[in-house]
């Protein structure tokens, strides 16, 4: 936090300064220039610190298996509603906690017209394939190898990338196509990725690694370079919200996700070396695994949907690039899918859909009739049964693949029910099974709780032909946790 702060009290400064130095003849831009080149030179500063310390010691640390989302397996087969199975009286839940989002998250700020980087000419560009993507990028010379992996070779090479302004104009047209498809934190890794493991097919893992820390680092990412017993690079990624199942180091307080080059053979568990870097490169930016603001992506490939319970129904294209990103993307908690906003067009389509079916409806006759539609639209499979992993869906996912389990039906829920019938709704978790409930202003026959003078009723997207108030019978008497979004 202290760098920010030094940074934009510097920025300030020279805004100050330049303020009282121009004259009537000054035109913006040299001022503006002259603060950037201010800061350019900062950063400078900041990243032959950086390669300083690279060349000091390592010390090594042992990894921690990656952390469980839930020990609990979820149902193999969709569960069925039996009126016999309903208490007869109404309950009322006491949930065990009420998850709160990060109070002190600043909304990410939205994204400014990106600036096209000045064309250079001298520069060789070839086409990226970014998930299908086509991107035109520069093509720097080819680097040199590099055989031995200590610390003072990893630093003389960094040093070296730093005086190269080929690869400084090529970061800024990363950048400048990061900004173009609104990528957000992640995708921009997996965009810098995708560029280096293609234009270094050939080089060893270790130099992709090391050009993926030095373009990370260089736009501003708290990313570190970590070096397995079996001399093997890794980078180490702090993330924003939690990451599951993916092994990872402590260091200063924070977690460490290992990431391996996509062409390097994983170890479990392994033992790694990294160096010691002084408290302030630790409070540089983490990667945040939210979309606050919608991508941009052409519309490559596009598949159709099209799903029905019989009474609604919806249908549209998605994005099969975006598909593509998201097949392997980062474990995180439930709530964070439910937030994150992919395709605005894509969503606004189906509300625009939904809201013209449902005109006329009552409250509860629609939220009804949405609870069946998500119930009845899809085939139920489990993670585990149709990838072999755990795979919570974005919205936009869960329109293309051919099964989904029950947190993905409550995240597609709970959305309808904020946009269609602009009703709160609430995401529970129970061990092994996740729900919504809806805030309803009268009382109905069910299973409820209360939040700040509210009624809020279960409504379970995955319990088949079960209406708003209905639980099911496994867990009346379980304390849920409710994940407020």
């Amino acid at each position: 936090m202290k760098q920010k702060i030094y940074i934009g009290i510097f920025i300030m400064l020279c805004f100050i300064g330049e303020l009282f130095a121009q004259t009537p003849n000054n035109s913006f831009q040299e001022f503006r220039e002259g603060v950037l080149g201010r800061y350019s030179a900062h950063r400078t500063h900041v990243l032959n610190d950086y390669a300083k310390y690279l060349k000091g010691v390592w010390q090594e640390y042992q990894s921690f298996r990656g952390i469980t989302s839930d020990s609990c397996p979820k149902p193999n087969r969709q569960p069925q509603f039996s009126p016999k199975a309903q208490p007869s009286v109404p309950i009322q839940l006491n949930p065990v906690s009420f998850q709160i989002p990060n109070p002190d998250k600043q909304p990410t700020p939205p994204i400014s017209q990106p600036r096209k980087p000045k064309h250079d000419d001298s520069q060789k560009y070839f086409e990226l394939s970014f998930y299908g993507i086509p991107i035109q990028l520069p093509e720097p010379d080819k680097p040199f190898s590099l055989t031995s992996y200590t610390p003072e070779a990893i630093s003389d090479y960094w040093d070296k990338l730093l005086k190269e302004n080929d690869y400084k104009y090529l970061i800024s047209e990363l950048k400048y196509i990061a900004d173009q498809l609104v990528l957000n934190d992640w995708l921009r890794t997996e965009l810098i990725r995708c560029y280096i493991d293609q234009w270094l097919a050939s080089y060893t893992p270790n130099i992709r690694i090391i050009f993926r820390h030095f373009i990370l680092t260089y736009m501003g990412y708290d990313i570190r370079l970590g070096l397995t017993k079996e001399k093997q690079l890794v980078l180490m990624i702090p993330f924003e919200q939690t990451v599951y199942a993916r092994t990872y180091l402590q260091l200063g307080g924070n977690k460490y996700y290992i990431f391996y080059d996509s062409k390097a053979e994983e170890k479990k568990l392994p033992s790694i070396s990294t160096c010691n870097l002084p408290q302030r490169f630790s409070t540089r930016k983490s990667i945040d695994l939210s979309f606050q603001t919608p991508l941009a992506l052409p519309n490559i490939q596009p598949i159709e949907f099209q799903l029905t319970d019989g009474n609604l129904s919806v249908n549209g294209t998605i994005s099969k690039a975006l598909i593509s990103m998201l097949t392997h993307y980062p474990q995180m908690p439930i709530p964070t899918y439910a937030t994150s906003t992919l395709l605005n067009d894509v969503r606004q389509q189906i509300v625009k859909q939904l809201k013209t079916q449902l005109t006329g409806f009552e409250k509860l006759e629609a939220l009804n009739a949405l609870l069946h539609f998500v119930q009845y639209a899809f085939r139920y499979a489990t993670d585990k049964q149709q990838f072999g992993y755990e795979k919570p869906f974005f919205l936009e996912e869960i329109l293309y693949y051919p099964a989904c389990d029950c947190e993905d039906r409550s995240i597609f829920f709970a959305y309808l029910v904020r946009n269609v019938l602009n009703i709160d709704c609430h995401l529970i978790n129970f061990p092994g099974h996740e729900c919504t409930a809806v805030e309803l202003s009268y009382p109905i026959k069910g299973v409820s709780y209360s939040y700040k003078g509210k009624k809020y009723y279960i409504s379970d997207p995955t319990f088949i032909g079960a209406a708003v108030g209905m639980c099911m019978p496994d867990y009346l008497q379980i304390q849920p946790v409710i994940e407020l979004w």
